[in-house]
């Protein structure tokens, strides 16, 4: 069975990374008023801030990333070797 290597102190630094994500944003947001800003820059700045910054306070810490390379997948996500059964809607071919 596929386990999650769930961690309290990782998920906590990753609620005060996009906490300071959005504080961030909004800090930016009220000196540099702009369009762009609001539908472009807007969700690549979570992004950034979620793919690049996280792992780099979590290694900071000394916290082994969660959701890092090595994590298992669910047992539902596992590819298997069987062919996927055919559609039979009940009718006559």
């Amino acid at each position: 069975m596929a386990r999650r290597r769930d961690d309290p102190r990782a998920r906590r630094i990753e609620l005060g990374v996009y906490a300071v994500a959005g504080i961030s944003y909004v800090v930016t947001g009220f000196f540099v008023r702009s369009a762009v800003l609001n539908w472009v820059v807007g969700p690549a700045w979570f992004v950034a801030w979620v793919t690049l910054v996280t792992p780099l306070v979590l290694r900071v810490a000394g916290i082994e990333d969660p959701d890092g390379p090595g994590v298992p997948l669910p047992a539902s996500a596992t590819p298997t070797s069987e062919a996927p059964a055919p559609d039979d809607d009940g009718g006559p071919g």
